[in-house]
């Protein structure tokens, strides 16, 4: 009995492994087409800290991970909550727009940080993330989020479209000549495509925690026993694996 669900579980790995694999292969060529139209020479700008004025994250410090995903609040907070999420998941989507705002305030007052690593389940992740990323080298990641997942519901694929990444980023401000730079860089791509092996990596990590989808949350590196997905009560989940880890100094 403990062999065959050993076994089970190893084919479930290998699946998970392996649709990451073809999503890769498949997507690559995809957003190519949808973001560029000619080749240009890859950016030299780096991941800025530079916080946007105003808005949900005033008074939130910005920087990146080691891996490049974006993150909000101190590098020396006890708690560090990452998040694997996609631009065109559901449960995401209801993710960011329920719960994450309530989480803004322990960012701020330095209680958690919150760490958004991007994951591809379709080639329109790979376009999001390449704008985000064009945005994040401008301080404005968080606010591009926002814009991406507002827009799913409101105009569906076209949100993935060079021309609405185009106005969204005149709408928040950006400099138009460094983003569009920056969407044809080849480099900007490979920057997407590395963020995306995190969730694999960490399916590796926990082979025996059912890790095979987004949103998936960590708790200070550590996933919860149930794997990908959220309780029905989100936040109070959330805020309850906070308390522990605090008490427990980290």
């Amino acid at each position: 009995m403990a062999n065959s669900v050993k076994n089970a579980q190893s084919k479930r790995q290998q699946q998970t492994y392996l649709l990451i694999g073809v999503v890769m292969v498949a997507v690559v060529a995809v957003v190519v087409a949808i973001l560029s139209t000619q080749s240009l020479t890859a950016s030299n700008s780096q991941p800025t800290d530079q916080a946007a004025d105003g808005g949900p994250y005033a008074g939130i410090a910005r920087s990146v991970t080691e891996e490049g995903w974006p993150r909000l609040g101190s590098v020396d907070a006890p708690v560090a909550i990452h998040e694997y999420a996609s631009f065109v998941c559901s449960h995401c989507a209801d993710f960011h727009e329920e719960t994450f705002p309530l989480l803004l305030e322990d960012v701020r007052s330095g209680r958690i940080s919150f760490v958004y690593v991007p994951t591809f389940i379709s080639q329109y992740d790979v376009a999001g993330t390449v704008a985000a990323i064009c945005a994040l080298d401008q301080g404005y990641f968080w606010e591009m989020s926002d814009r991406i997942y507002a827009d799913v519901p409101r105009i569906g694929a076209q949100t993935f479209s060079r021309e609405n990444f185009l106005a969204a980023a005149g709408d928040l401000g950006l400099d138009r000549t460094a983003f569009e730079t920056c969407l044809d860089a080849s480099e900007t791509l490979e920057r997407a495509q590395a963020m995306n092996q995190g969730l694999g990596d960490l399916a590796q990590q926990y082979p025996d925690i059912d890790i095979t989808g987004t949103p998936t949350l960590t708790f200070n590196g550590v996933p919860p026993d149930f794997g990908s997905g959220l309780p029905t009560n989100a936040i109070d989940y959330i805020r309850q694996r906070i308390d522990e880890l605090s008490a427990a100094g980290g």
